[in-house]
């Protein structure tokens, strides 16, 4: 690969081409295969490799897309897809994405995840201009995952940057630790705001807290919210989210094993001050799954069909959390679908962590 290219970047999808395609594609520096919707491999009729049991569900192996950024083909050479009838469970269908970009990709590249300036640049190794703050990092040369040393409450974790989530993750004992040192962290027992990543029941149910402080480099980064994940599912302590990493220029030279950071927005906001609801995917969009206290007159198992007059069914998760969001004090204008009928609610945002 020889050439440099810049494609559009929000929530970490990009917009990319794939063989003529114009496809949305979850950049995912924490993942370790280049997974595709089913329909965009017959779309493009990939060669099929084998067929996969994945517990009762058919995974075909494929022949990976041609990819492109911008005008920069992707170098995939020697490599395969893993095409999916539900892409659910990867967190495709809540992004509205066709793809998931992994590290075992990226890592053949000079990558640079721009989320303040909206942009994902890629070129070859050592080809981009290098910026920012090089933080304390390993980078592994075969799998391509990074890992970031941060402070958090005087305790130095090692911490995966994973582009694919919104949310920041602890693993449980880590999480423990927390909050049995500080009871009084704020805390939530569903995945509230940042936390409401895939659209999966399940969330209705993954405990939260907010740290005070996280401490990158020489970044302080305040009121970061983490969600709990299972010991063993993460080759960490835990990852650095979307939450944390929308806030940076991320510069990744894999080839050279540098990690840097440059800060592209003010950090503070409260990205948990939203409409008290925890989202659930169905066929035709959203389900409300969960509630928290002070919201009134909406309902787990109402369906959100618009927020504000504006039709959510084809909306990402992650932008129409952004519909919800807004200062504790502030009214959203929700229409529910109820037992057959529509309900307008009048729902005020609240601090929900």
């Amino acid at each position: 690969m020889t050439a440099m290219g810049i494609a559009p970047l929000r929530h970490g999808v990009a917009d990319l081409d794939a063989g003529g395609l114009a496809v949305r594609a979850l950049v995912d520096t924490a993942g370790t295969a280049l997974c595709i919707t089913q329909a965009l491999a017959d779309e493009l009729a990939l060669e099929v490799h084998e067929h996969l049991d994945d517990r009762g569900a058919v995974v075909t192996v494929v022949e990976p897309p041609p990819l492109l950024v911008g005008d920069a083909p992707l170098d995939t050479e020697g490599m395969v897809a893993y095409a999916f009838e539900d892409t659910a469970p990867l967190g495709l269908a809540a992004r509205r994405a066709h793809l998931l970009l992994p590290a075992s990709v990226l890592r053949r590249h000079h990558v640079v995840l721009d989320e303040p300036a909206g942009a994902i640049s890629v070129g070859p190794p050592g080809s981009l201009e290098r910026r920012g703050v090089a933080v304390p990092s390993t980078v592994d040369p075969d799998t391509g995952l990074v890992t970031v040393a941060v402070e958090v409450d005087g305790e130095v974790v090692d911490l995966l940057v994973d582009t694919a989530l919104t949310c920041s993750l602890a693993a449980d004992p880590l999480l423990r630790r927390w909050q049995d040192a500080n009871p009084g962290w704020p805390a939530s027992v569903s995945a509230v705001g940042p936390g409401n990543m895939t659209g999966l029941p399940m969330e209705a149910r993954l405990p939260m807290v907010r740290v005070p402080e996280v401490l990158v480099g020489p970044f302080t980064v305040p009121h970061v919210a983490f969600a709990w994940r299972g010991e063993g599912d993460l080759a960490a302590d835990g990852a650095l989210g979307g939450n944390v990493l929308r806030l940076f220029r991320v510069d990744l030279d894999y080839g050279a094993r540098s990690v840097r950071f440059e800060q592209g927005t003010p950090f503070g906001e409260n990205d948990a001050e939203l409409v008290g609801v925890v989202l659930g995917m169905v066929e035709d969009g959203w389900r409300i799954e969960a509630t928290v206290s002070g919201l009134e007159d909406v309902h787990p198992g109402d369906e959100l069909l618009a927020v504000d007059g504006r039709d959510v069914g084809d909306v990402a998760l992650p932008d129409v959390l952004d519909l919800l969001r807004g200062t504790p004090g502030d009214r959203h204008r929700l229409l529910l679908g109820r037992a057959g009928e529509l309900v307008e609610v009048d729902a005020p945002v609240l601090r929900l962590l």
